[in-house]
């Protein structure tokens, strides 16, 4: 499944990032991939290094993704709204090479 991921609450001229979903979000994971497996190696690497949230790595299936789990009762809304845009931002670097 792919996706365009928008933050229209801040920026409404913002371009969409494309996404692939690659998992059926049944419970509180997400495997996500962000084009290459370096693409998506190098948004895991900057994600981890920016440290607003913490997604891990793996190969699902024969792609590299990027793990998203929600797995702990102290996630709060305000911890998803910090971390999406942080995702979002640092994967269109790193896609787009800068």
């Amino acid at each position: 499944m792919l996706c365009d991921v928008h933050l229209v609450r801040h920026d409404d001229d913002r371009i969409p990032l494309r996404v692939q979903i690659l998992n059926d979000v049944v419970i509180n994971q997400v495997l996500v991939s962000f084009g290459t497996p370096e693409q998506t190696r190098e948004v895991i690497r900057r994600v981890q290094e920016d440290g607003t949230c913490w997604c891990g790595g793996t190969v699902w299936q024969g792609k590299t993704a990027m793990r998203i789990s929600v797995s702990s009762w102290a996630t709060t809304g305000a911890d998803v709204e910090k971390s999406l845009p942080a995702i979002v931002r640092i994967a269109r670097q790193a896609v787009e090479g800068s």
